[in-house]
């Protein structure tokens, strides 16, 4: 049904050249390519099915039931209902390699649809399936390893992909790769650390016209405690966001109202900077509710990490995107100041990378306009371009001189993983520790296949060390082709400190 392309090589050099032509991981680059275009128009049809449908966080059952139907009849072994009500893992490849995830959202907004674009990243995960089980098939069966993981998580914004942190479910991944539409290219966008916050405000009701004075107004409380979060704008760091509505004003007005909430987001560039925001803000609450002689409930909801971009695998995706014509814009590494993704609380636990890429739009996400791009033909081209990014550097760090490439990726995750102890001590909703997840034998990462990740506690972000970066790039020069056989874990002192985020992770 498919053949190899034959196609012109790469412009490199003339070593380079004759590499490629005598690697099988040319062929499987090909092979890949060719089954993303192959299955082009019914990945469009995919994608416009869930546009045409949109369904809100964790409600997304049409989607649910086209992906895994469509992953399953292409020979994906699908898990339903995982984890989540309308999550999925579907699952190809073989024992004793590596395993790399890609994430797929499908949840749209209540009132602008498909603003977000999930509809795409949802097209672009599944055309990476596809291609990656292609070059897997394609692999000389004595050195077939590897699996490619396609993870549905629902509540795209509702921190779906916490509760899969909880489960376990990334044990033994070596990588979470995934990608968002956008007005432009973006490599590495600035997501900040998010805490979302509900004051629940508690009076005592009285009749407002008769005998005010017998009441005790939980509404004036919240509206207190929202001007004092506003006052105390001008002391939090220059990039800390807090931003917030009334959710519940009372429910007559001719009643001194009894309850009364506030719903907030808390942002800022990093959990570090993030803490003193949120007890600020909690202080403001427990002030306002003194001052008018009611009381207050503090609610934390979905907490976001800042997401850390891995630079290692981000030039491995960046390679192959140039190779298909895609440019990124200028660093954004400057900027303090972005949007919020549960993808970053999968940065803490894996190498990851999630880039912006461009549909040919000026409209900005979350808007109607993007929305509409988000369903329009001229998306389809740079959403299949992102495919093949992400499935040439899939099968990068799947093939067996991969190894090199996950030493440097994993060695970068080390350094730049931000202490433990800080990551606990945010106002969150903690995992269930009931039940103990077992990884399973082939963990790469993991210490003779226990529970206890070899990725440890490490206190600060140190820069990426620029020769590490031109060893990785000399390594795709050469297709990866490193030493053959699995990831050594890294040396050194990695076990992780008593309550910290490895260990609760490991317990959960």
């Amino acid at each position: 049904m498919y053949s190899k392309k034959t196609g012109s090589l790469h412009r490199a050099s003339s070593m380079q050249r004759v590499r490629q032509m005598v690697s099988p991981f040319g062929s499987m680059r090909d092979q890949a390519k060719a089954r993303i275009d192959y299955h082009a128009a019914e990945l469009n049809a995919l994608s416009h099915d869930l546009w045409s449908c949109p369904e809100t966080a964790f409600d997304e059952v049409h989607a649910h039931d086209l992906l895994t139907s469509f992953l399953e009849s292409n020979g994906f072994e699908v898990e339903r209902n995982f984890i989540l009500p309308t999550g999925f893992r579907a699952t190809y490849g073989f024992d004793g390699g590596r395993a790399v995830a890609i994430l797929a959202e499908y949840d749209a907004d209540a009132q602008t649809g498909h603003s977000s674009g999930r509809n795409l990243i949802a097209e672009c995960a599944v055309g990476v399936g596809l291609a990656v089980k292609a070059a897997l098939e394609s692999m000389d069966p004595k050195v077939q390893k590897g699996k490619i993981i396609i993870l549905g998580c629902p509540g795209g914004g509702g921190a779906g992909k916490q509760q899969f942190i909880n489960a376990g479910i990334f044990f033994g991944v070596s990588a979470a790769l995934m990608v968002s539409p956008h007005c432009r290219n973006i490599l590495k966008p600035i997501q900040q650390a998010l805490e979302k916050v509900h004051y629940k405000f508690h009076g005592k009701k009285a009749d407002a016209g008769m005998a005010p004075w017998r009441g005790k107004n939980a509404l004036d409380a919240a509206v207190q405690c929202y001007s004092n979060i506003g006052a105390m704008r001008q002391h939090f760091d220059p990039h800390v966001r807090a931003h917030g509505i009334f959710t519940n004003g009372g429910t007559q007005a001719n009643l001194v109202p009894e309850e009364a909430e506030l719903f907030f987001y808390i942002r800022a560039p990093s959990t570090v900077e993030l803490l003193p925001a949120v007890k600020q803000c909690e202080d403001c609450a427990i002030g306002a509710a003194s001052a008018m002689q009611c009381t207050v409930d503090t609610e934390y909801g979905s907490y976001y990490s800042e997401l850390r971009t891995n630079d290692h695998l981000a030039m491995i995706y960046k390679k192959h995107c140039n190779d298909l014509g895609v440019k990124f814009c200028k660093d954004l590494s400057d900027r303090k100041v972005g949007l919020s993704t549960d993808m970053g609380n999968v940065s803490f636990v894996t190498p990851s990378v999630h880039a912006f890429f461009e549909i040919n739009t000026n409209a900005e996400p979350l808007t109607k306009e993007f929305a509409i791009a988000a369903g329009a033909p001229d998306a389809q081209k740079a959403t299949l371009q992102q495919a093949k990014a992400l499935a040439m550097t899939t099968i990068d760090l799947l093939q067996p001189g991969g190894s090199k490439l996950m030493d440097h990726i994993n060695k970068e995750f080390q350094r730049l993983t931000p202490p433990s102890e800080v990551i606990c001590q945010i106002p969150m909703n903690k995992p269930d520790t009931s039940g103990t997840v077992t990884p399973p034998a082939e963990v790469v990462g993991y210490s003779n296949g226990s529970a206890t990740p070899v990725r440890g506690t490490h206190h600060g972000a140190q820069p990426v060390v620029e020769n590490d970066l031109e060893e990785v790039s000399r390594a795709l020069d050469t297709n990866g082709e490193g030493p053959t056989g699995e990831l050594t874990p890294p040396t050194g002192d990695a076990t992780p400190k008593a309550g910290s985020r490895e260990n609760m992770i490991a317990a959960s």
